[in-house]
């Protein structure tokens, strides 16, 4: 990022997996032209139905490396045995574009953005209204089993826990009130 006086309005959405990080985001980038999604790079295979360049930048470790070696990622993290990062460059086109990115973040990448002194940084923790809720809908995708559905709930509760930490939290339990209370949040 180059250096500025000014601040640049970044929105952080975190939240456990399942919690309706990625419906949200779309749903207020289709509803508010001020913003655009802010699409990772990641080193994890691609999942039936997405599309590069839409949902993730996918790479494989070595070129991600490079890319981090040359200072092109914007705080790299690892994450289930996969690299996730965002790109300066990507945020930087946003930015002269006159557009507010919005990034679904893990908490870990929360913790080491959450002080980058070129950004007004907006943090909001989506959080499901129920656990029940939760496991329904990570469930309902059909891409995981139930053991790995198990593991993202226990890792799920330590994420609620911890959702203390963010400035904002929003429940879920309605689509349109959550991204009414998001924007409503970043104003």
């Amino acid at each position: 990022m180059q250096k500025s006086e000014k601040k640049y309005p970044l929105v952080l959405i975190a939240g456990p997996s399942g919690s309706g990080k990625t419906t949200l985001i779309k749903s207020i980038v289709d509803k508010d032209c001020r913003f655009c999604k802010c699409i990772a790079t990641t080193t994890r295979d691609k999942r039936p139905g997405e599309i590069e360049g839409k949902d993730y930048f996918f790479t494989d470790k070595a070129s991600f490396l490079r890319m981090q070696d040359k200072g092109e990622l914007m705080e790299p993290i690892e994450y289930a045995n996969n690299f996730y990062s965002h790109t300066k460059a990507f945020i930087n086109k946003s930015i002269e574009e006159n557009k507010i990115p919005i990034l679904d973040a893990t908490i870990d990448w929360y913790r080491k953005t959450k002080n980058l002194n070129e950004f007004n940084i907006v943090d909001i923790f989506i959080k499901p209204s129920s656990m029940d809720v939760l496991k329904e809908r990570l469930s309902k995708r059909g891409s995981q089993s139930s053991a790995e559905t198990n593991k993202r709930l226990e890792i799920a509760k330590k994420e609620i826990a911890n959702s203390k930490e963010f400035s904002y939290v929003v429940v879920n339990d309605d689509l349109e009130k959550a991204v009414q209370e998001i924007l409503d949040i970043i104003k």
